[in-house]
């Protein structure tokens, strides 16, 4: 039986008849009005849901027109708000057949993919013939929500892992040597939803409170998995110290380091102990020189001119594969040893190639040295040699063979006797300090004339700074100074990778600081800390003075390592310009006492050091001239 009843229409549809009939039996237009069925006959169940799980929804619809729908599709969708369109999350569609007038059909939808619904609560409603199949009397009344009740989406049941507290943290010893060994532990707790599963934990030393990746890795520990709301106890017995630096650091850790737990937070792995500090000190491992290979811990030798000996070694340099070389001043050779302590052999003395027996004498000509006292290694393994006393820089080929040198008024690389000393700017003075950027330029402390000069790798002069004046000079030589844009017999230099020049201001008893550009940024020394502009500090003993500072080394992180052959110490400053300490005086570890007893032959000691270079793993190698040797720590 249809079911009948009164349907309201436009008044200008009702004078419309049909085709065939009288004025006297007008007919009603047959249309068609689908609505869902009201608020009592939708619904969704159930009201709340973790992220992938189903759920399902129902809404009756009717036909309030005088005629069969024909079908249509229903499109379900999740809002923010009671206003559905095709902007809101889609659910899913139903296809519904035909509803004849006045009938009633019910439309129900399993929503499968719930994982691309965002967390929260959100109104569930429906667009009734979506796709406009039906021509309608009303085109309005196609949308509605389910009123009164939203759908909570939750995140899915997982884990979370994350560090229980600062008071289940620990680690000893606060202060270990390189490669002791560093006990390590933490609590690690499940505040999720889910068990976790197995996962790892790396620990790490780190320079400051973010721990990652690129920190300092000690260790590893692999953990079981961890019950929804329980906890574990975390342990690293020995973490290896051997790969971190001197210095000091935070030890931090990094919960499920290779993501093989899918957690409910994932940016809550890491944790670090707050209360203190680890310091790993500097410790002397020994010198090579004394007419044998092999590292030493024994008093200073004599010096010598055989091939494993040194006489008043002034600078040094590590290549990529951990050789040494040292200038060996009076032998006036450049030596090579191995990262292991032997002798592989020296340069000079008119000789091409690496040589292995005689000795070494003074000369001017090529092949020869007379007392040199810088040298740089680069990474292509050509040797630069500041000759101090032929006033040249001499460029050698890794396998010892000589390119030509620098200096003498002249730009590009010469070959023949040395030339003499001389004071505009494509001349020396004794130049003892030389470095190498990766850009192929040549930085060079050209003492005896107080300025830095630098030059291309083509041998072209660039220009020098000092002299109380900012940029780049190309007029003569400037008288010593001590204002902060001047040097006194400057001995040592380095630039870092940011193009800034580090500078042992030897006469001055300071270190210096210039920008790329030729300008002055301020000078450390005289007991005190941070960079300072004014006139240069007297000398002193404290650990924030220099006497004589000669040798000078910037590390990958910023930290000034100088070698100060009137304080018989190596120091290290920040950056920052902050003093760190010393090492020397008989002891393992930086000092912050006085200097004034530092001096010494045993070998956590030294006597007039005037070179000092490190490597990745934070040795440290130092030419202690006066002792005749060159030492490791």
């Amino acid at each position: 039986m249809r079911i009948g009843f009164l349907l309201s229409v436009p008044a200008i549809a009702a004078t419309l008849v049909f085709a065939g009939c009288s004025e006297d039996s007008p007919s009603i237009i047959p249309t068609v009005d689908l609505v869902d069925a009201g608020q009592a006959t939708c619904s969704f169940t159930p009201v709340s849901i973790h992220q992938g799980e189903p759920f399902d929804v129902q809404v009756e619809i009717r036909n309030l027109g005088n005629k069969s729908s024909g079908s249509f599709t229903v499109e379900f969708y999740s809002s923010s708000n009671t206003i559905i369109s095709w902007l809101d999350h889609l659910l899913g569609s139903v296809l519904m057949g035909s509803i004849e007038a006045g009938g009633q059909a019910t439309c129900a939808l399993n929503v499968v993919n719930t994982s691309t619904i965002p967390v929260g609560n959100w109104y569930i409603g429906w667009d009734i013939d979506s796709g406009y199949a039906v021509n309608e009397s009303d085109e309005d009344n196609n949308t509605n929500v389910k009123t009164g009740v939203l759908l909570q989406v939750l995140a899915p049941p997982n884990p979370d892992l994350r560090d229980r507290g600062e008071t289940y943290r620990s680690f000893t010893p606060q202060t270990a040597s390189q490669g002791a060994p560093l006990a390590v532990s933490c609590d690690i707790e499940n505040a999720g939803t889910a068990g976790s599963g197995a996962f790892a934990v790396r620990f790490y030393a780190s320079a400051n409170t973010s721990i990652q990746t690129s920190d300092y890795l000690i260790g590893s520990a692999a953990m079981a998995a961890i019950p929804l709301g329980s906890y574990a106890a975390c342990s690293l017995p020995a973490g290896d110290l051997s790969a971190v630096p001197p210095g000091t650091y935070y030890v931090g850790w990094i919960i499920d380091a290779d993501a093989q737990v899918t957690e409910l937070v994932e940016t809550n792995n890491t944790a670090y102990k707050t209360g203190y500090q680890l310091v790993i000190t500097q410790t002397a491992t020994g010198w090579i020189g004394g007419a044998s290979d092999g590292w030493k811990t024994s008093s200073a030798p004599p010096s010598a001119s055989d091939l494993r000996s040194f006489n008043r070694p002034a600078g040094l340099c590590l290549d990529s594969a951990g050789n040494i070389y040292a200038a060996d001043s009076e032998n006036h050779r450049i030596c090579k040893w191995s990262s292991a302590g032997a002798a592989i052999g020296w340069i000079g003395g008119g000789n091409t190639g690496w040589q292995t027996a005689g000795t070494s004498a003074s000369g001017a000509g090529d092949h020869w040295f007379a007392r040199p006292y810088g040298v740089f290694v680069t990474t292509g393994g050509d040797i630069y040699v500041a000759d101090r006393d032929n006033h040249r820089i001499s460029k050698w080929d890794g396998t010892g063979q000589l390119v030509g040198w620098i200096g003498g008024g002249l730009n590009g690389w010469q070959t023949g006797s040395a030339p003499v000393a001389g004071t505009d700017f494509k001349s020396f003075q004794s130049p003892r300090g030389i470095f190498v950027s990766s850009a192929g330029d040549l930085f060079v402390a050209d003492t005896g004339n107080n300025r830095i000069a630098k030059w291309d790798g083509s041998g072209t002069a660039a220009g020098w700074i000092g002299g109380a004046a900012d940029a780049w000079q190309t007029t003569a030589a400037p008288a010593s100074g001590s204002d902060y844009r001047s040097f006194s017999q400057p001995s040592g230099v380095w630039a870092d990778s940011s193009g800034n020049i580090f500078v042992a201001d030897t006469g001055n008893c300071r270190v210096s600081k210039w920008s790329g550009t030729g300008t002055a940024a301020g000078w450390i020394g005289g007991a005190q800390n941070g960079w300072q502009t004014g006139t240069a500090p007297a000398s002193g003993t404290d650990y924030q003075s220099f006497v004589s500072p000669a040798g000078i080394y910037v590390d990958a992180t910023g930290r000034i390592v100088v070698a100060d052959s009137g304080a018989g110490c190596v120091f290290m400053w920040s950056g920052l310009g902050n003093a760190y300490g010393w090492i020397g005086g008989g002891v393992d570890g930086w000092q912050t006492g006085t200097t004034a007893s530092a001096s010494g032959a045993d070998y956590r000691r030294f006597q007039g050091p005037t070179g000092v270079f490190g490597n990745a793993s934070g040795n440290l190698f130092v030419a202690d001239c006066l002792n005749d040797r060159v030492s490791k720590w």
